[in-house]
């Protein structure tokens, strides 16, 4: 474990005070790849290469336009996303290992102009082939796939004729894709991709056509678990077991009337989650070994609720953002024994410190946080509880409010044993930080001549 970190930015790819926004962060033969925008050539693809230095790969959209590169992922050797350009709208790119980018399908042919394209997206790695959606002229938007020869084709005209299927949500679970989509006599249900290629619907939780609108899914202790409504019930927590049978996990808030279900999270052979009823607004509830169903804290006594989030494991303990009427917004976590604490009040008071954006490096784990001193910037909890600031990347006031200046910091990525994120140290903008292990032993801090 390291006791000592150095934050570095990384990129200035928008001039002086300009944003760049990057985002996208993906790895792809030894680079990092993201997106980020600048005034010359717009929002393009970007790469940090062995050496630290961030170089536009190409200027799909030439000049001042945005090819908009979104969904980036790397298979069969290659990096595919999609982007936009004026003749051809939005289409399916890939980037090979050799630098050469080119479009590798024109879905919806002459779409450019007013017309979007096929818009393909998100991308879903399964037995070998790479699956998404799509819209075409003929099929509306629908579930298309690409193996790994380059070959695009429709997997399935799930609704059929020119209506939208809208698949989305692609989850794997027992050997075959399960995800949201819809159709005239189901309404929008579960369906799934079956190991034979087939595409059905897995279960018509409210039938008749009426639509369930599944999502969340999440897979634990060999079943999927998926928020969903009917009429009976409303909108509970459902799950599929191993032989496909769909029931429903517990009516939270009993009748019709809804409980939204979220942050669902495994932890020590137990399934945790954001529930909502109207006595104890959003607190967290757990689906022990056994099936039952209960409340684990009250956090925020009475209607309120704490909304518990970004539920995260170190160490073998659960931590979270919750929040209560004595700390507000802060630092929580759920021990092995199951004991619930604050771990930390780093905003004294009733004040928000709204810790989010958890991950953990190098044996400490990094987020963002808020207190009145050095505004919304990078902290790290030791193994030993200890909660430290990390860097205080923007320490400038805001031109016009009275409180200090904040980074920011978020999507955090690991590459090549650093800790890559976004922030904003005001006279850079937002732009690409690393967080590194301290060779020199000098301790937490911003070092921004290391930085370029």
């Amino acid at each position: 474990m390291r006791d000592s970190f150095t934050v570095t930015r990384v990129t200035d790819i928008g001039p002086g005070e300009g944003w760049s926004f990057p985002t996208g962060f993906t790895a792809f033969a030894g680079d990092l790849y993201f997106t980020a925008e600048e005034p010359e050539h717009g929002r393009e693809l970007y790469r940090i290469g062995r050496d630290g230095t961030a170089v536009r790969v190409t200027d799909i959209a030439e000049g001042g336009g945005s090819s908009l590169p979104d969904s980036l992922t790397a298979f069969g050797g290659a990096l595919y996303f999609s982007a936009e350009e004026p003749e051809h709208g939005r289409e399916l790119y890939r980037l090979d290992r050799n630098g050469a980018v080119s479009r590798v399908a024109d879905i919806f042919p002459g779409s450019g102009g007013s017309i979007p394209g096929s818009q393909p997206e998100p991308f879903f790695e399964h037995g070998g082939a790479l699956y998404f959606d799509a819209v075409d002229p003929a099929h509306g938007n629908e579930l298309y796939r690409m193996t790994r020869d380059g070959t695009v084709s429709l997997v399935a005209d799930i609704d059929p004729g020119t209506a939208d299927a809208d698949p989305a949500y692609f989850t794997e679970f027992r050997g075959e894709v399960y995800f949201t989509a819809g159709d005239a006599e189901h309404g929008v249900e579960l369906f799934k991709l079956g190991r034979d290629g087939a595409v059905s619907v897995a279960a018509d939780v409210w039938p008749g056509g009426e639509s369930s609108i599944p999502y969340g899914y999440t897979v634990h202790d060999g079943a999927l678990y998926f928020s969903a409504e009917d009429s009976e019930h409303g909108r509970e927590l459902r799950r599929m077991d191993r032989d496909g049978t769909v029931s429903l996990v517990a009516d939270i808030n009993p009748g019709s009337a809804d409980t939204f279900v979220s942050e669902l999270v495994g932890y020590r052979g137990e399934l945790y989650f954001q529930a909502e009823t109207p006595e104890n607004g959003a607190e967290l509830y757990r689906i022990a070994r056994d099936g039952a169903v209960s409340l684990v804290a009250d956090i925020w006594p009475g209607e309120r609720g704490s909304h518990p989030s970004d539920f995260t494991e170190y160490q073998g303990e659960l931590y979270f953002s919750a929040d209560d009427p004595e700390h507000r917004t802060e630092l929580y976590k759920l021990s092995r024994d199951g004991t619930l604490s604050l771990v930390a009040d780093i905003a004294p008071g009733a004040v928000n410190s709204n810790p989010n954006n958890f991950t953990e490096y190098q044996g400490s784990l990094f987020f963002a946080a808020d207190e009145p001193e050095h505004g919304r910037e990078l902290y790290r909890l030791d193994a030993e509880g200890d909660v430290h600031l990390v860097a205080d990347i923007n320490p400038d006031p805001v031109s016009g409010h009275p409180s200090t200046g904040s980074s920011g910091p978020h999507r955090f990525f690991e590459h090549r044993g650093d800790r890559y994120f976004v922030a904003d140290e005001r006279q850079h903008g937002l732009e690409v930080y690393k967080v590194s292990t301290d060779a020199f032993g000098a301790g937490d801090g911003y070092w921004p001549a290391f930085g370029g």
